[in-house]
């Protein structure tokens, strides 16, 4: 019943003829629930809302099990998606094709839990996800762009993923090995120093000054998103101060690329200020973690001078941060998107993070 009065409430809203209706991540699902799963999948296809239009679902129970495709109804579309280099788009699409099941792939631009992207497995994600397409007739390509934990990213970080996504899926043969700061500059920006689409593109990999990576975020910044997170244990297991500072330094020098920028469209002093509010986050995190290398790892190792330090710091890049979100966005989210940086900023005063903050 419920579903039937949200379709009826949103669907007179909209021209598409297509329907997504999510069913991802059912991370409590025991494999014996499957039949469950399926069944549902059916009588959602047979709602009499949903008549004359194509239903999209995700493919997280379906990708991978080519048995259970031949129990969808017709009229279902699956999305399979993946946001991580290497994701098995091809081996996915071969047992869509097989089983004549409709699918799109759904790569994504990398920018969350990033702060600045994550360039190169941004270009791999989407090249691999296109090409799976083309080799097994996929009938769509959804990039697509996420806000998780705050959404702390702003929008010219998802922009490069948003244009190499565009572009690949358009002709994936003139444009795997598109110039993409050339792209931007001209395309995007309309920035004729050249300066903006290099930095913004190089941005995005200055997380790989890091040794350690963990799938589908930044370790860079993990202890952003998460104070109680002990630096140089588990997944940030082998980083060492030196490698922040050379981050941090790379940060420097990027910025001054970044300050040299003149993009001349109309929200280009926008995009700029959102990229020095980018980059003192992540210059914040460098600075955090080398306080924390320097005693045992956990904030609480940190002198409380340094912490009041990082603190002040902080509250400048809050500060900021709320008028950059209003500049572009409704207030709507701004509390939930200022909650993150304010749980950092109160481990920073007691030294003592919440363990169980983001049911990390």
């Amino acid at each position: 019943r419920l579903v039937r009065e949200l379709l009826d409430t949103l669907l007179p809203s909209f021209d598409s003829r297509r329907v997504h209706v999510g069913l991802d991540e059912p991370w409590e699902l025991p494999r014996d629930r499957v039949p469950d799963y399926m069944e549902w999948i059916r009588e959602l296809r047979e709602l009499p809302e949903l008549t004359g239009y194509e239903m999209l679902i995700w493919s997280d129970v379906l990708g991978g099990a080519p048995s259970l495709l031949q129990e969808l109804p017709t009229g279902v579309t699956v999305c399979e998606w993946g946001y991580d280099a290497g994701h098995p788009f091809d081996e996915h699409a071969a047992s869509y094709r097989a089983a004549a099941v409709p699918f799109w792939v759904c790569p994504g631009t990398s920018s969350w839990i990033s702060i600045l992207g994550r360039t190169r497995n941004m270009r791999a994600n989407c090249d691999e996800a296109m090409r799976a397409a083309l080799a097994h007739g996929a009938q769509g390509f959804l990039n697509t762009d996420w806000g998780d934990l705050g959404h702390l990213q702003y929008l010219p970080i998802s922009e490069p993923g948003l244009a190499y996504g565009a572009a690949v899926s358009w002709c994936h043969e003139a444009n795997h090995d598109l110039d993409l700061p050339n792209a931007l500059d001209t395309h995007v920006y309309g920035d004729r120093t050249g300066e903006l689409g290099r930095a913004l593109i190089e941005l995005g990999d200055v997380h790989r000054g890091l040794r350690a990576q963990f799938p589908n975020l930044a370790t860079l910044v993990a202890h952003v998103y998460f104070p109680q997170t002990i630096v140089g244990r588990e997944f940030t297991q082998g980083v060492s101060a030196s490698e922040y500072a050379f981050v941090a330094r790379r940060l420097d020098e990027l910025e001054n690329e970044v300050a040299a920028s003149r993009p001349l469209r109309a929200d280009g002093p926008l995009v700029v200020d959102e990229l020095h509010n980018a980059i003192a986050l992540v210059r914040l995190a460098c600075n955090d973690a080398q306080a924390r290398l320097a005693g045992d790892g956990t904030l609480a190792s940190v002198p409380q001078a340094t912490r009041a330090e990082l603190a002040a710091e902080l509250e400048q890049i809050v500060a900021r941060h709320r008028e950059l979100w209003l500049a572009r966005n409704r207030p709507g989210g701004l509390s939930d998107s200022v909650a993150w940086l304010d749980n950092l900023r109160l481990a920073y005063d007691t030294g003592h993070p919440d363990p169980n903050w983001g049911d990390w």
